[in-house]
């Protein structure tokens, strides 16, 4: 990673993943990119909605490839963080929300079948 911190160019806005919230200077261990498109307020979002994805699937779920992958809220935070990580991890992925409009966003992702939880005929 340290390779990653000297290619930064000065003045660019990055973020750094830490367990300790204490205001420090960089380390540069595990610097991401913050995208001009994000807001101050998105960029903050993203290491807690992937730490709590990481936790989920590689430290607990561990799914394998073709296998199925069920993401309940699936147009949430974390439950598109879990979308993108089951795709990248090469599993098919099963999402649910309430309304047809939240499944647009996930479907646009990837999500290979998706569930109204409020449809008229929803269990």
């Amino acid at each position: 990673m340290r390779a990653f911190w000297t290619q930064v160019k000065e003045g660019a806005v990055v973020l750094e993943l830490r367990e300790t919230a204490v205001p420090e200077p960089a380390s540069g261990q595990l610097l991401v990119r913050v995208p001009a498109s994000l807001s101050w307020e998105q960029a903050a979002a993203v290491p807690i909605v992937f730490a709590v994805v990481r936790d989920m699937l590689i430290a607990q779920g561990r799914p394998r490839p073709a296998e199925w992958l069920l993401v309940t809220g699936v147009s949430s935070g974390v439950g598109v963080a879990a979308l993108q990580a089951g795709k990248a991890l090469g599993a098919k992925v099963i999402g649910t929300s309430g309304s047809a409009e939240k499944l647009e966003r996930p479907k646009a992702l990837g999500l290979d079948v998706a569930l109204r939880t409020r449809a008229p005929d929803a269990c």
